[in-house]
């Protein structure tokens, strides 16, 4: 059969294709194992329940703060606050060119109603953009994984930010995040 044997060599073809775009992605991607973010679990020194000051390097701003619900650890962060207390978690690093795992635990708070529009960027990219839905009692900590390309272009000082914003139907932005990492 003429037709059956051009599907097989187009098969064919697709499987040495795709075989070559997973090995080039495999060796594009440097796993060293070197961890960029400093203070992922909110645990050094200086974290402390519901302050925003001295948890080095993180930088918090409008209603984020420290808190003691954690995934792992004793501490976490809060990103945001209840009403209209939209606020960040960050943190700058210096980046080079390459792949990047980047991951974190986020857990939604509990609200009176609505969603909270939950935000990640790196070096000003969004990288992670979920609507949370109110804490209910089966509510659990859940982990975020993403690889990231940071282009020869974007090298330098960069902030990983965390942001929870103000939507029209929420009565309160706020989520949680715990062990955060970012590895080349």
């Amino acid at each position: 059969m003429k037709g059956s044997s051009t599907i097989r060599r187009l098969l064919a073809r697709t499987v040495v294709v795709c075989s070559a775009f997973f090995a080039t992605f495999l060796v594009a991607y440097d796993a060293n194992g070197t961890e960029f973010i400093s203070n992922g679990g909110f645990e050094d020194p200086g974290c402390a329940k519901e302050k925003a000051d001295g948890c080095v390097p993180w930088v918090f701003t409008g209603n984020g703060a420290v808190n003691d619900k954690p995934h792992s650890g004793l501490l976490a962060a809060t990103v945001g606050g209840q009403g209209p207390g939209a606020g960040t978690v960050s943190q700058t690093v210096k980046l080079v060119e390459g792949f990047y795992s980047f991951s974190f635990w986020y857990f939604p708070r509990k609200i009176a109603n609505g969603m909270t529009p939950a935000i990640a960027k790196i070096a000003g990219k969004i990288v992670f953009a979920k609507m949370l839905p109110s804490q209910e009692d089966y509510t659990i900590w859940t982990k975020c994984e993403i690889v990231v390309h940071i282009a020869k272009t974007e090298e330098g000082e960069k902030t990983i930010e965390f942001s929870a914003g103000v939507a029209p139907n929420y009565a309160g932005p706020l989520f949680d995040i715990d062990d955060v990492s970012l590895e080349k």
